[in-house]
């Protein structure tokens, strides 16, 4: 990320880091450029949208659908008690370090950069979660978990910064998060459990927890 905001961010206005499974919702807007070039950003230099997070819809396996189809549900917002962000970041800020896809500063380690919301209303947000949220008109979805199938496909594919060990905590702490948004049956926790090898006994308190 810092490879490519050092070399691209003198050509562009702004640059954003998502992944493949986020989508940005801009709700009466038919274009990210006519988003962006509104003048409420004028003074913003990180644009700060939060979360979505859609659930399996109970779904156990993939089907040939679009994904707003197969998972309208949402997973309530209560769940989650600190609310995920992303951020859109302004060109041209030189000595920038970024820090992860909701993190960054300026090289002298400090945070003095205007920050706002998708509103273009100002914000301190300093980091990945926000107190306040915003859900109304600008947002990403996030498909986290699509269904039990492809989140066992997605874990199977492992993680460019675990391995060993860490690596086997890093998919038990995912397999939790996803049944603390989505329902917990038996059927999904063996498949899980049997295609990843992962000892049941990981999960023992699971049901209890997801009822």
């Amino acid at each position: 990320m810092n490879d490519c905001y050092k070399r691209n961010n003198n050509n562009y206005d702004w640059l954003l880091f998502y992944e493949l499974d986020e989508f940005i919702h801009l709700s009466n807007f038919t274009s990210i450029q006519d988003y962006l070039n509104e003048r409420r950003f004028d003074k913003c230099k990180i644009i700060y949208l939060n979360l979505l997070v859609h659930n399996d819809n109970n779904q156990l396996f993939y089907k040939n659908l679009s994904l707003f189809e197969r998972f309208p549900n949402i997973v309530p917002k209560k769940i989650e008690s600190r609310l995920q962000v992303k951020m859109i970041i302004k060109g041209g800020i030189k000595d920038l370090i970024i820090k992860t896809t909701a993190q960054c500063y300026l090289s002298n380690n400090k945070y003095n950069l205007t920050t706002c919301n998708g509103f273009g209303n100002l914000i301190n947000l300093r980091g990945f979660y926000a107190k306040i949220t915003d859900y109304n008109l600008y947002y990403i979805d996030h498909f986290f978990c699509k269904s039990t199938e492809e989140f066992i496909n997605k874990l199977k594919k492992g993680d460019s910064l675990q391995t060993g060990k860490a690596l086997q905590n890093y998919k038990i702490e995912r397999i939790k998060r996803y049944f603390k948004y989505n329902v917990f049956t038996d059927e999904k926790i063996k498949m899980i459990v049997e295609a990843l090898k992962i000892s049941l006994s990981n999960f023992k308190t699971l049901k209890r927890n997801n009822k």
